[in-house]
């Protein structure tokens, strides 16, 4: 082959289109788009379409609105320390799609977008350290934002933190968290069954060789206490509710101290 040739060659190298990955900008976050979800290899280990697997911790953003089409998840998270920034952005599950987010990893945040239209939840974790903030979760087939193991341990899935953000119209619960889990600035309105509702198992109360778990606080149009159902519509969104301990029976609308 002679020097020409070989030229030629390593020019159109230098000048072939890269691989289709997600973009990165130089502060090291990852950004994503609609296409990139449907090329895949946004982290090692996606494939394309949808879900988009996150397997590397990290700081990621969307890059357009998500729209999902099939009986799949929108985006799992198979890794720890993961940061999501919707961008203002929307994922929707267009009534197909089975989680919006759902993370199987500690310490997942998701902030400033909309997740909606997925037939169960719309954000679910059954881990630790689910921090949850500025978003609108909507129109989902069961709860809204949820963090709970559903193994029987709400230790599993504690430490949750919802702030600043509206559960909505969502099929079952607008939020339900574990253990030790905190909610403030926000609201659960017109979801089907309950508003809020904070999970804590309480000691001394076995059956069938196993705890039976009780509900620390609901949250309801009707009250707020243990045992409590309907939906939650009175202004005592600006105060913080933390579960832990059981809560005390308040009278409808009364309004509770801030912690």
């Amino acid at each position: 082959m002679n020097r020409i040739a070989v030229a030629s060659l390593v020019s159109a190298s230098l000048f072939a289109a890269p691989p289709a990955l997600a973009l990165t900008n130089d502060h090291g976050v990852v950004v994503f788009t609609q296409a990139d979800a449907l090329a895949g290899n946004v982290t090692p280990g996606d494939t394309p379409g949808f879900p988009v697997t996150i397997s590397v911790g990290g700081s990621y953003r969307l890059g357009s609105n998500l729209v999902v089409t099939t009986a799949v998840n929108g985006i799992e998270i198979r890794a720890n320390e993961v940061s999501i920034d919707m961008a203002g952005f929307t994922l929707a599950g267009s009534g197909a799609g089975r989680n919006g987010i759902a993370s199987f990893n500690r310490s997942l945040r998701v902030a400033g977008g909309n997740v909606r239209g997925f037939t169960n939840d719309g954000i679910r974790s059954i881990a630790q350290y689910l921090s949850v903030t500025d978003m609108l979760v909507t129109g989902n087939g069961r709860h809204g934002i949820a963090a709970d193991s559903q193994e029987g341990s709400y230790d599993t899935a504690a430490f949750a933190n919802i702030t600043r953000s509206k559960s909505t119209a969502n099929g079952s619960t607008g939020i339900l968290c574990g253990s030790y889990c905190q909610v403030e600035n926000s609201m659960a309105s017109k979801n089907r069954y309950y508003g809020i509702i904070l999970l804590q198992p309480l000691p001394g109360r076995k059956q069938h060789g196993f705890w039976k778990p009780e509900w620390d606080l609901v949250l309801s149009e009707r009250g707020i206490g243990p045992g409590k159902h309907g939906d939650c519509e009175r202004p005592v969104w600006d105060h913080v509710f933390r579960s832990g301990r059981r809560g005390k029976q308040h009278r409808p609308g009364q309004r509770l101290r801030t912690n």
